[in-house]
């Protein structure tokens, strides 16, 4: 079994996600991305969630998008690779408009 994409910690006013593929360099493939949304939209639907705090295992934050899984994604052409793409800059937008505040920890690396 594979260890989780985010780990979520909350306490009474906020929720804590890190990025947790430290073996990857925390680089963002479809499997964050889908579970940063939905951790999202729970922060988003809890009444007592009034900040969310995203940081990362590991010595790097992010090494940007996973570029050997989009072009390994099996999909006909680009096709695999835009839907990913799409998803990253949805969540770029949802996170720059959430309603509650989102604060990153950022600390290590960050490249892309």
């Amino acid at each position: 079994m594979r260890p989780p994409a985010i780990l979520r910690e909350s306490d009474a006013l906020s929720m804590r996600l890190t990025f947790n593929r430290a073996d990857a360099r925390n680089s963002i493939n479809l499997e964050l991305l889908t579970a940063l949304n939905e951790a999202l939209d729970e922060a988003e639907r809890s009444a007592s969630t009034k900040v969310v705090v995203l940081r990362a295992q590991g010595d790097t934050f992010s090494s940007g998008m996973d570029f050997t899984e989009l072009m390994s994604s099996g999909e006909p052409g680009a096709r695999g690779m835009n839907a990913s793409c799409a998803l990253y800059f949805r969540t770029l937008r949802r996170l720059a408009s959430f309603p509650k505040l989102v604060v990153s920890l950022v600390e290590g690396k960050v490249m892309a």
